[in-house]
């Protein structure tokens, strides 16, 4: 009750098919998995998914077949889309945190060049 349902975000998504892809295949590979498969009613193993390969002869894993160029138009529109995702600061939140920036550059710079000039009085007072 009073709990917030946020809707989840595409990698959160692809993120729990990975989860839920990876216990099958675990309970796929582990005996007691497979039984507990069965007894679900799940009747496919990760021997019967696999593409059937000719005995005798070689598998080779092919790579993929997408060419270079499509994987590059891939990444940027994947990228395109994840910057239409990015929420940008407005111009007043912009400026707010510049000016915090800096502020503290300029504070933490008077206490680096204190510091300095005290170790050096030091340092030479040491050395005479």
């Amino acid at each position: 009750m009073g709990r917030l349902l946020k809707k989840k975000t595409d990698k959160q998504l692809q993120k729990t098919r990975l989860k839920a892809k990876a216990s099958q295949e675990e309970n796929a590979e582990s005996p007691a998995g497979d039984i507990l498969a069965r007894k679900s009613g799940e009747v496919s193993t990760q021997a019967e998914k696999a593409p059937k390969i000719p005995s005798g002869s070689r598998s080779v894993a092919k790579p993929d077949k997408k060419t270079a160029v499509a994987r590059w138009l891939e990444f940027f529109q994947e990228a395109r889309a994840e910057l239409g995702k990015v929420v940008w600061p407005s111009r007043k939140q912009a400026m707010a945190s510049t000016g915090v920036v800096i502020v503290l550059v300029i504070i933490l710079s008077f206490f680096l060049g204190i510091a300095d000039a005290v170790l050096t009085r030091l340092v030479q007072l040491a050395l005479n």
